[in-house]
């Protein structure tokens, strides 16, 4: 009787962890789906030698951020627009020049300084109606979220968001 008890504890553990990697694997596997069809678009609309990073922004509209280089080695940022199944052209794919604005750093230290931030907890870049900005994601000191946005090109402030507490 005792043999059986660490086998169905080593089974139960096996089988939850099996379940939480298929889980996981289901809800990841989309967005990366995604991500590859839009830098196969971004590659075949922009001038790119090297993709860097991929980041999502959902803002009014969303988009699939690809921090790129191009063959002369000038950073950029490319955006594509998300498309569903029924739409075959989501939009036009933007593309900005890294250098031609602000750093995200300026961004964040805008943020901290104009919020009550206590926590940073991203800058990311985005598209709001045809222009760049960059969305900072933050906590305030009562664990609010907030999202404040500024503009890419020259660090005007647009607007903040602050998401009311949850319930406790």
């Amino acid at each position: 009787m005792k043999t059986w008890i660490p086998a169905v504890i080593i089974f139960v553990l096996g089988t939850a962890a099996s379940a939480a990697y298929l889980l996981y694997n289901s809800v990841e596997n989309p967005l990366e789906a995604r991500a590859d069809q839009a830098e196969e678009r971004a590659y075949a609309a922009a001038d790119i030698a090297e993709v860097e990073e991929r980041t999502f922004f959902h803002g009014r509209e969303s988009f699939i951020v690809l921090h790129t280089l191009t063959a002369d080695g000038t950073p950029q940022f490319v955006f594509v627009p998300e498309r569903t199944e029924e739409e075959e052209n989501a939009g036009e794919i933007t593309v900005v020049d890294r250098s031609g604005g602000i750093p995200p750093e300026e961004a964040a230290a805008q943020a901290e300084e104009e919020t009550e931030a206590v926590e940073l907890i991203s800058v990311l870049p985005g598209l709001e109606s045809g222009e760049p900005v960059y969305e900072v994601r933050y906590r305030d000191e009562e664990g609010r979220y907030g999202y404040y946005y500024t503009s890419f090109n020259d660090g005007s402030y647009l607007r903040n968001y602050l998401l009311p507490e949850e319930p406790a």
